[in-house]
Parts: structure tokens; C-alpha cells; sequence
């Protein structure tokens, strides 16, 4: 209803009303009409005022040069729902020594042996790292030889490898070190602002940027960024995400944070320091220790929505880089989805990614237990078929690995 409609409503209302005998209704009831006449002239004005302004626009936007006007905001894109074909059948850890064997460039048995104090040959990164009960740290050298060193932190838990091997970092105890395998010399590092536990505690995630920068990503989402060649230390840029998940490095050097954005649960890319697209990934759930090859990105999620109903397991799920549709989901037995309720951060029953062999395989590490055998397992997500690559005793267990030095 226009200005002018509501104007003529009041006074058709107006003059329906009898006037009254007493003298106050009848001051009251000029005083209605006079703010009606008011009212109406009010509205003319306006409208006239409108419609000069519409004019103004309409004849600017028709002169050449003149349009200013901004390009619509599109929606980001959305992921995809997961479909029931990517589903594939759901898989026990407990049973990975019955696979088949697999060739790699890893041996198959994995114990150190005849390991010498670090560093290993300068012509040698680390393909992975162990760690024994004592905080032991043990480099596997590309030639196959062995160096060990203690872990600075006296705590061998939280440990990376660069993805060349070259470098290796522990956090632990409120502290963050490094060292260039090939000097074997420790060095203390800068952490983000805030408590030094905040970022070196067992919930603590770290990422490399090449070899030259850390990124820190701690239980609460918050993420830190660490130069190892110690020119300091700061929060990492997020690009309004909050609570991150997980942070993955493509090979061709593209961040991508998984997080939560006023859209929703998101995945945004990151070149240069500058995010370059943003997609809606709320179909995903929570995807924690995501690895990303040119072509794939995957990672653990505490099940998915299929059929409106979720899956019965958490698991691996494989998504596509071009619109981070699902592709291949690994449910893992000993595993229970309740919704609202995450799995722990860093495995499913024990069940981790860890690197690329090629862009179709997963290298898998199942180690459920301290104390217990643990195995290294490939999954080729386009077939399903899995197989051992590794095995380990109960006196180690897997720490890092190097993706590099892994690919087939």
C-alpha cells in the first residue's frame, strides 16, 4: 500500500467517525484530520522526491561511464551430499596382516636396527620417523640406514617431517624445536602468542610449508604459524574461519583450511596469502588431518549423512580438488557415529592418513595401541582394494612420515 492509499484509508476512517458533543472529542477529532491532511502532504512529497530520485538514476545508468553499480555477491559453491556409491565396505584394522603385500620403497618390516646418532648422510632425507617407549626418536634414511636422537621435548609424541625429509620438529612440554636431519643439531623455536601448552600439547597438529614454515594448529581451532629459521612467531592469518579442523598443502603450494565460516563448515583455498575461493562443506562434517595431492584431499570425519541417516562408523573419506565431491568413503570397525559427538583428533580406532603413495593410494597407519604391532596399510580409493605395505613391533610406533620420499 502506497503513501497515497493509506492517506485516503484514514480519511474515509476519519470522516465515518460522528463528531462528539463535547468539546475535548471534537478538539481531538480536528486534531486526527489535520494530522491526516499533514500526512497526506507528507506522502505526496516523498513520493515526488522518490520518483525525481529514480529518474536521476535511470538516465545516469543510460550515459556511458556512469554505471557504479556493484556486481551481485554470488553464493559460494556447495559440496555435494556424500553419495551411498562412494561408500565402500567397511574395513577391521584388527585383520591387516591377513592383506595382501604390497611393494614400496619402505621395507617391508620397519625396525630400526644398527641406528647411529643423527645426522643421517647430508644426500639423505628421512622417509619416516619412529619412536620407542624411552622418547627415542629413529630416522629411516633413503638409503635404508638408521639414525636415532632423543627427543628435545623429552616427549616423542607430537613429531613432523617436512615432506623432503629434511626437516623435523617436536613440540612437547611447552616446547617447540627443530633440526635439518642432515646436521642433526636441535634447535628451540618461537611459539604463536598465548600459553606455551596452548601449542605444544598432545592435541597439537603441525604442517609444513615447504621447509621453511610451521603451522601450529592446537585443540581449541586456533592456528599458528612458526618460521623455522627463528625470525619469530605469530597467529596465522585464517581468513574469518574459526575453529580449524585441519590445514593440508597442496603441491603446487595452495592452503587449504577446513574450519568453520559465518556460511557454515568450510574449505577455503589459500594462495599467497590471499584466499582464492571458498566453498560450503557442511554435507562433510568436522574432516580433521586432511593430506591433498594434486587431484584428491583426504581425511578422518566421525561419519556421514547417507539416506538421511548416517553411516555406522567414522572413517577416511576422499574428496575431488575441483568441487570437493566425495569420491571414496573407508568405514573403520571398533568405530561408533553419534551425532554432535566427534572421534578423537588424530585417528579413527587407530586409523590415520599419512601420505600419497600416488594420486590414487593412501598410505594408511593403523596403530591402535602403544605397546602392540602396528602396520602400514596402502587403500587404492578407485578399486577399494587394500593392501600391506609395512609392519612394525610393539617396542616402536609410526611418528611421521616424510610425502616425498613415500611416493611411489
Amino acid at each position: 500500500m502506497t503513501d497515497l492509499d493509506l492517506s485516503a484509508v484514514l480519511d474515509r476512517a476519519t470522516d465515518g467517525i460522528d463528531p462528539a458533543d463535547s468539546p475535548q472529542h471534537a478538539a481531538v477529532s480536528a486534531l486526527a484530520r489535520a494530522r491526516v491532511v499533514r500526512n497526506r502532504r507528507r506522502g505526496l512529497v516523498a513520493g515526488a522526491v522518490a520518483a525525481v530520485l529514480v529518474l536521476v538514476v535511470a538516465v545516469a545508468s543510460g550515459v556511458a561511464g556512469t554505471d557504479r553499480s556493484e556486481p551481485p555477491v554470488m553464493p559460494a559453491p556447495t559440496v555435494p551430499a556424500v553419495p551411498d556409491s562412494a561408500v565402500q565396505a567397511t574395513w577391521d584394522p584388527a585383520a591387516a596382516g591377513e592383506l595382501p603385500q604390497r611393494a614400496t620403497v619402505l621395507p617391508t618390516e620397519i625396525a630400526p636396527r644398527a641406528a647411529t646418532t643423527v645426522p643421517l648422510p647430508l644426500t639423505s632425507g628421512a622417509r619416516l620417523v619412529l619412536a620407542d617407549q624411552q622418547e627415542r626418536l629413529y630416522l629411516l634414511g633413503e638409503d635404508g640406514t638408521w639414525a636415532s636422537t632423543e627427543a628435545p621435548t623429552g616427549s616423542a609424541y607430537v613429531s613432523s617431517l617436512s615432506d623432503d625429509g629434511t626437516m623435523l620438529a617436536n613440540a612437547g612440554n611447552g616446547e617447540l624445536w627443530v633440526t635439518d636431519v642432515r646436521d642433526g643439531a636441535w634447535r628451540r623455536l618461537d611459539l604463536p602468542p598465548g600459553p606455551a601448552f596452548m601449542w605444544t600439547g598432545l592435541d597439537v597438529t603441525m604442517t609444513w610449508r615447504g621447509d621453511a614454515q610451521l603451522l601450529l594448529r592446537n585443540g581449541g581451532g586456533m592456528l599458528g604459524i612458526v618460521d623455522v629459521e627463528g625470525a619469530g612467531a605469530s597467529e596465522a592469518d585464517t581468513h574469518d574461519t574459526a575453529q580449524i579442523s585441519g590445514v593440508a598443502m597442496v603441491p603446487d603450494g595452495t592452503e587449504l583450511l577446513f574450519g568453520e565460516g559465518l556460511e557454515g563448515r568450510v574449505i577455503r583455498e589459500i594462495e599467497d596469502g590471499k584466499e582464492t575461493r571458498t566453498v560450503v562443506a557442511s554435507a562433510l562434517g568436522r574432516f580433521r588431518s586432511p593430506l591433498a595431492s594434486d587431484t584428491r584431499v583426504a581425511g578422518l570425519v566421525s561419519g556421514i549423512p547417507r539416506d538421511d541417516r548416517p553411516t555406522d562408523h567414522a572413517g577416511v573419506l576422499v574428496l575431488d580438488r575441483t568441487g570437493y565431491a566425495a569420491q571414496a568413503y573407508l568405514p573403520i570397525a571398533g568405530t561408533k557415529y553419534t551425532p554432535g559427538v566427534g572421534i578423537v583428533e588424530i585417528s579413527a580406532n587407530g586409523v590415520r592418513p599419512m601420505a600419497w603413495l600416488d594420486d590414487e593410494t593412501l598410505l594408511l597407519d593403523d596403530s591402535r595401541a602403544l605397546g602392540r604391532p602396528w602396520s602400514l596399510v596402502a587403500w587404492d580409493v578407485e578399486t577399494g582394494e587394500l593392501s600391506l605395505v609395512s609392519s612394525g613391533g610393539s617396542d616402536t610406533w609410526l611418528r611421521a612420515v616424510a610425502g616425498d620420499l613415500v611416493r611411489d
